[in-house]
């Protein structure tokens, strides 16, 4: 049988961007604080500054923390072969309500059960039907998956 590829974790880079309006608000922040205190001479502004430079730079840094390491698990779990792949219909497809709170989209194939939400940063299977995602009950599909972190789709393949 063959398969058309939706999704593949494998082919995916690491979203180095997500990061970069973090460092551009460091910069403009402490390159306005230097400009303002040359012209009032006021260190309060510069400490100011200082302080909200840390902050943003250490909530950069605890983001990237956590996302770094979920796509590398992705990315060693194709090296190394370390994960599942199931065949089969989908069944028990419940599409996500869009709006915040609403709980994530879900289904089953061969009684392997998979949820997800939309705006998945690093690595997994995030197309829901709010999103433009095409899943629907009846379709038959391949999903490689890592059962250790909550049967996180890194492949997903829907039969031609």
């Amino acid at each position: 049988m063959e398969y058309n590829i939706i999704y593949d974790a494998n082919s995916t880079s690491f979203p180095n961007t997500f990061f970069l309006p973090g460092i551009i608000i460091i910069t403009v922040t402490l390159v306005f604080s230097v400009m303002y205190y040359n012209k009032n001479r006021n260190i309060h502004i510069i400490i100011v500054a200082f302080i909200c430079s840390i902050t943003i730079g250490a909530a950069n840094f605890a983001a990237y923390s956590y996302i770094y390491p979920m796509y590398m698990d992705c990315q060693r779990a194709f090296r190394t072969g370390d994960y599942t792949t199931v065949t089969g219909i989908i069944e028990n497809f419940q599409p996500r309500l869009n709006g915040k709170g609403s709980p994530p989209e879900q289904f089953t194939v061969k009684g392997v059960k998979f949820s997800y939400t939309d705006g998945i940063i690093g690595c997994g299977f995030s197309q829901t039907r709010g999103t433009g995602g095409s899943i629907q009950n009846g379709m038959n599909v391949r999903i490689t998956y890592l059962p250790y972190t909550q049967n996180k789709i890194i492949r997903f393949e829907i039969h031609k």
